[in-house]
């Protein structure tokens, strides 16, 4: 079965339950993982069934490596506005520092 990643640990979907499978797809780590076995698959020499047959065997959703990179990008960006909207001060909360004298 799929390896899911679940809270940094991989755990087979099979053993996850039913109310906790929806939680893998919002792990960068599953999207990774997944757009490796794609490329590695499409780039090993196998022919079109042999792919198909190692992907659904992987129970892997059928998405391009390139739409999983995408995705990837999407984490980054969701990522980085999080991270520049929570460092962003307040103004009440520059309200303690000095302020230069008025001329």
């Amino acid at each position: 079965g799929n390896l899911g990643y679940l809270a940094g640990f991989a755990a087979r979907l099979s053993d996850v339950g039913p109310a906790w499978q929806w939680a893998t797809y919002i792990a960068w780590s599953r999207w990774l993982y997944q757009g490796y076995i794609v490329s590695f698959a499409e780039n090993s020499g196998l022919s079109r069934d042999q792919q198909e047959g190692f992907l659904k065997e992987m129970e892997f959703d059928g998405l391009a490596a390139s739409y999983c990179l995408l995705i990837l990008a999407g984490f980054v960006a969701a990522f980085s506005l999080l991270m520049l909207f929570s460092m962003t001060p307040r103004a009440r909360s520059l309200a303690w520092l000095p302020h230069p004298p008025d001329p």
